[in-house]
């Protein structure tokens, strides 16, 4: 192409020749979601540009802004000149970083009925008759690669990077997300994601146990008190998760606001069990196990304050 001739010298979001497109003509008014429909259904390249030039009046000015955002929410090895994806050498992304990419998004209603869109009907404009097409996407239309637990599916293909695919699915309240780069074929992707899929799905929960209940005794000092708090919990706590999912955990004992005298069975804390991205996965209560009054000498003081306010008042 002419950019390959100009060694990559041009603005990286100019389009390459055989790159796909939303029919876009010069003048024509889209409104905004048809613009996502068109990037996310159909890979428009004109249509990337387009929203980037809307949000940002200025092109490299949005890919700037796109990769702080994507740093901002945990893509570690991702980097991109252009918005929608063509081929540059300074290019890079992972499979990890597009699946943590696909989280972020379908935290969207809008984006999941998109990638959820089985047929599409480009609006008539101002230059364009209307259009109906259906998604190109095999894993979301009855066929040889149809997956009924599939909420969406995004693929991709350039001749650097080959078949690419991203698809979500859900059963059970569980939902994943597979992500694979390179495959040889279409065809190759489909079939792996399914594969994937149902590898994730025939997994069991297995049960993880962190603190026994009769074997987890926590204590403090307090001031003022006679002797220290001590506390256990009212119930094992556990964890559960499929075993691809494992969790990475930080465990936090976070003490209430305490208050002499405390009795037996009072609540003074809990034990929070964090994952790796500090979202709490579980917690238990703690709750005494002895009574505690207050020293001698702070209790007499307590015992004269109060007459003193009493023969006052």
């Amino acid at each position: 192409s002419q950019k390959l001739a100009n060694n990559y010298k041009d603005p990286p979001y100019l389009l390459e020749p055989d790159g796909t497109h939303f029919w876009i003509k010069k003048g024509e008014k889209l409104p905004y979601i048809d613009l996502l429909y068109g990037l996310m259904l159909f890979s428009g390249n004109d249509a990337a540009n387009l929203i980037a030039y809307h949000i940002c009046d200025d092109i490299p000015t949005f890919v700037d802004g796109m990769n702080s955002f994507l740093k901002k929410i945990g893509c570690k090895n991702t980097f991109f000149c252009n918005p929608h994806g063509l081929h540059h050498p300074s290019h890079k992304t992972t499979a990890y970083d597009i699946a943590i990419m696909t989280k972020e998004a379908i935290k969207y209603p809008s984006i999941c009925k998109i990638l959820s869109t089985k047929e599409y009907t480009r609006p008539e404009t101002n230059l364009q008759k209307m259009k109906t097409v259906s998604h190109r996407n095999l894993i979301v239309q009855p066929g040889k690669f149809y997956y009924r637990k599939a909420l969406g599916c995004k693929t991709g293909y350039t001749s650097d990077a080959g078949y690419t695919i991203m698809s979500i699915a859900k059963e059970s309240g569980r939902t994943l997300i597979v992500v694979l780069l390179g495959c040889n074929s279409l065809n190759e992707s489909y079939r792996e994601a399914i594969h994937l899929f149902d590898l994730a799905f025939s997994e069991k929960k297995e049960e993880r146990l962190l603190f026994k209940q009769e074997e987890s005794i926590f204590s403090r000092e307090i001031k003022q008190g006679k002797q220290q708090v001590r506390a256990r919990l009212i119930e094992d706590l556990k964890i559960s998760y499929f075993p691809s999912e494992e969790p990475n955990i930080k465990v936090e004992l976070s003490w209430s606001k305490l208050d002499l005298p405390i009795r037996k069975g009072d609540h003074v804390g809990e034990i929070l069990i964090y994952d790796e991205n500090h979202i709490l996965i579980a917690k238990a209560p703690l709750v005494t196990t002895n009574n505690i009054e207050k020293k001698g000498i702070d209790a007499f003081i307590d015992f004269l304050q109060e007459r003193f306010l009493l023969r006052r008042s």
